[in-house]
């Protein structure tokens, strides 16, 4: 499986950091926007930051610590850039009081949540080691064999733009930067099943969240933006029940 505890340690809060400065940099340039609108595109933010800042300093120093370093100190000057020059308002005043009056005004998250949730039960249930293989579950029997082979050769080899693992001397002919997260996590330490699920459960939350914001500014109702959702993730007919 590779990786140890502490290494998952750095590799999460590496991925933190990106995400924490996705947030701070959507309250910056998003500053008339609600707090969780901020905070759903800032975490979409943090993981395109996550693929591009290590990515575009791969070219200079491969894909290594020290690429992921220098995207790291990246980030944060950036970031401490943003603050300097915008002032964002990054505490809300009466914070207890606000979140009530939220939680009350937007019952219909509940949907996006309980989504999600069934989201994260299918993606834990979705890798298991067995006899020292690796098995897998639901649409993922190819498509995650192939993956779990780009996330590893990529932090292995550290050659930028990597090549394909399966053929030798062959560029990767495919949108890599999907599994470019999974691979810095890896390459930091971090377990293969953590590297593997941790960026897809906050990929999850910001598809289902981001869906409903933008469902939610489209339609202007509460029950057709929830019956959108529903119509669109749910959309294979009765197939739920066999689950």
């Amino acid at each position: 499986m590779g990786g140890n505890f502490l290494g998952g340690a750095v590799a999460l809060l590496y991925f933190l950091m990106f995400q924490l400065c996705g947030v701070t940099l959507a309250a910056c340039f998003l500053n008339k926007e609600r707090r969780y609108t901020q905070r759903i595109l800032g975490s979409a933010a943090g993981s395109v930051l996550l693929m591009w800042l290590p990515s575009l300093w791969a070219f200079l120093f491969s894909f290594s610590i020290t690429a992921h370093v220098l995207a790291l100190i990246s980030l944060l000057l950036l970031t401490v850039g943003a603050v300097f020059l915008k002032r964002p308002k990054l505490l809300p005043n009466d914070f207890p009081g606000k979140h009530k009056a939220f939680c009350r005004a937007e019952r219909t998250l509940l949907l996006p949540l309980g989504l999600w949730l069934l989201f994260v039960f299918l993606v834990l249930h979705s890798f298991r080691y067995q006899n020292g293989e690796i098995w897998s579950s639901q649409c993922t029997y190819g498509d995650m064999s192939m993956h779990l082979g780009f996330i590893t050769s990529i932090a292995e080899q550290k050659t930028f733009p990597p090549m394909y693992s399966i053929l030798p001397g062959v560029k990767l002919s495919y949108p890599f930067l999907s599994d470019s997260i999974s691979s810095s996590l890896y390459l930091l330490g971090a377990p293969l099943r953590f590297a593997y699920v941790l960026p897809m459960l906050f990929a999850g939350a910001q598809v289902f969240f981001g869906a409903h914001l933008f469902w939610q500014r489209w339609l202007r109702d509460k029950a057709k933006t929830a019956l959108a959702e529903i119509l669109f993730f749910l959309n294979g007919g009765f197939g739920f029940a066999y689950f």
